[in-house]
């Protein structure tokens, strides 16, 4: 009996190591693929949400208006015509053709701006159309980057709630040799609760993985422009890629490549059209006309008109002067001011970067195969009556945090980089 008791110990020891290990392999072949390797799911998901993404839609068609509007800069004011009957006889006031006129003039006539006034104004309104398309393009790099996280998220979950499972596997192996030992006199009742309490702990654990799923599948249908009732396809799982970035030339690519630096770029550009042509508003605009008469029923003569507009009223002058400067003034501090925010989230995103690399070398080389050497020993403990069953649960416990933790340090490395990725606008 003993001897079979022992075989029985030996075999069942073994089946454990085999399985510890094979799901620890299998956490490794569905979580990683190698390095520079593309997910075609992920990418087949950003040129979906690029095509169909509603923000991204009214962005392209704000960019064709602003660039329609800017074709229509640069144009003179419709000339005007006018036509004055003079002399009309009383007896027949009614008769208002040219015919019962003693005199009909005729004017034609064309304003224009004072020179150098509409290649401004087409200019800035060039500027407003470009400004326009560096937001189509931060819009698209930030939804983008919305989508790779939310897939991100999507996959830890995938996997997490796949080691949740592998864990309530090895858990319902552990209640079996608790009960046998149960039947066998040699533990008590309290280990197969523990077990049973904690098989319900991950059974609850597991619906709320479920749940988190389904809202981050409703939020990735959401950046796709798709029904909620459309199915996802499943994630090739976490990409444990790792890319080489230099910090040193992140920032000066960042402040002058991301696209709301751009913008704000162009707004001060604009700005500086603006207050050119609001200087431009000191001098007077023209007007030049032609009057043919026509006298008797015939043209005789014909009047030649030039006139001018004053510009006078300097209060008000000054006021659009200043307010074009004043809002140039606010565009540099804004660019000044964008410029730092994106240095510091470049920095901010590649030190988490490192960080996230560092701790998952740590975790690969030491946390996790530690944690399954705890567990492998805990369970010889438990099954030779050396350590209670509490202990062995708390081994158990260890093994699915370090490996969820390993998990999440993928996950915040490829959101990090994702994030380097929207400040510069390309992929690394």
């Amino acid at each position: 009996m003993n001897t079979y008791r022992v075989l029985r110990k030996t075999n069942a020891y073994t089946l454990f190591k085999i399985i510890l290990c094979a799901s620890f392999a299998l956490v490794l072949i569905m979580t990683g693929r190698d390095a520079g390797a593309e997910d075609p799911v992920l990418k087949a998901l950003i040129d979906e949400a690029i095509a169909n993404n509603p923000e991204i839609a009214s962005l392209r068609r704000m960019v064709k208006a602003e660039q329609a509007m800017a074709g229509t800069e640069g144009y003179l004011d419709d000339p005007y015509f006018r036509i004055e009957l003079m002399d009309i006889p009383k007896d027949n006031p009614l008769d208002l053709t040219p015919g019962n006129a003693m005199l009909t003039r005729y004017t034609i006539g064309q304003m224009f701006p004072f020179p150098g006034k509409l290649p401004l104004k087409k200019e800035a309104a060039a500027k407003q159309a470009q400004m326009a398309g560096a937001e189509l393009a931060f819009k698209t790099l930030e939804v983008q980057g919305m989508v790779k996280e939310t897939y991100l998220e999507y996959a830890f979950n995938r996997e997490s709630r796949r080691i949740t499972d592998e864990i309530r596997e090895t858990n319902s192996y552990m209640a079996r040799i608790a009960e046998v030992r149960y039947a066998s006199g040699i533990a008590t009742q309290q280990d197969l609760i523990k077990a049973q309490l904690e098989s319900a702990m991950l059974s609850n654990e597991a619906i709320e993985l479920d749940a988190e799923k389904e809202a981050l599948a409703a939020r990735l249908k959401t950046l796709l422009n798709r029904t909620h009732d459309s199915a996802l396809p499943e994630p090739a799982g976490l990409p444990r890629q790792r890319v080489s970035f230099d910090l040193s030339g992140i920032i000066p690519e960042a402040t002058e490549n991301n696209p709301l630096v751009k913008k704000t770029m162009l707004a001060v550009e604009s700005g500086d059209l603006n207050q050119r042509l609001a200087e431009k508003n000191y001098y007077p605009d023209f007007m030049l006309s032609a009057s043919p008469v026509q006298r008797d029923g015939g043209f005789e003569t014909f009047d030649v008109m030039f006139q001018i507009n004053i510009p006078i009223w300097q209060g008000k002058l000054q006021g659009i002067s200043d307010g074009a400067y004043e809002a140039r003034l606010a565009a540099e501090a804004e660019l000044a001011n964008q410029k730092n925010l994106i240095s510091l989230e470049a920095v901010l995103s590649a030190i988490n970067a490192q960080k996230a690399d560092r701790m998952r070398i740590l975790f690969e080389t030491s946390l996790v195969p530690q944690s399954e050497m705890g567990l492998e020993s805990a369970l010889k403990s438990y099954q030779s009556g050396k350590i209670d069953f509490l202990t062995l649960l708390d081994a158990q416990r260890q093994v699915k945090r370090t490996k969820i933790e390993h998990l999440r340090t993928i996950l915040e490395y490829g959101k990090a980089i994702a994030s380097i990725e929207k400040i510069l606008g390309r992929d690394l």
